[in-house]
C-alpha cells in the first residue's frame, strides 16, 4: 500500500530543466552588450566559465546567428528578469 503524500510547495522543489536556464548579458562582445542564454557553469583552473548561447553577427549577410561558447564569468552579467515561481 502506498502512502499519500501531499505535493511539496514549489519553493521547496528542485528547479525544472527549463527553470535552470538563465538570461544573461555578454559584456565582452565586439558589438557591445548582447543577450545570451546561460546553460551551465563550470569551474576551471582559470576560474568560473559560463556555457552560453549568444547571437553573433555574420558579416557576409549581416544576419545574427546563434553560437554556443564558454566564456569567463567576467564577460557575463546577470539579467534581472527571472520569473517568480508559483
Amino acid at each position: 500500500m502506498t502512502e499519500f503524500l501531499p505535493p511539496k510547495p514549489s519553493w521547496l522543489s528542485e528547479p525544472s530543466p527549463v527553470e535552470r536556464l538563465r538570461h544573461c548579458w555578454v559584456t565582452a562582445d565586439e558589438h557591445g552588450r548582447v543577450p545570451a542564454l546561460l546553460l551551465e557553469w563550470r569551474h576551471t583552473r582559470e576560474g568560473w566559465q559560463g556555457r552560453v548561447v549568444r547571437p553573433v553577427l555574420d558579416m557576409e549577410d549581416e544576419k545574427w546567428r546563434p553560437r554556443e561558447a564558454r566564456l569567463p564569468a567576467s564577460a557575463l552579467e546577470q539579467a534581472n528578469d527571472r520569473p517568480t515561481r508559483t
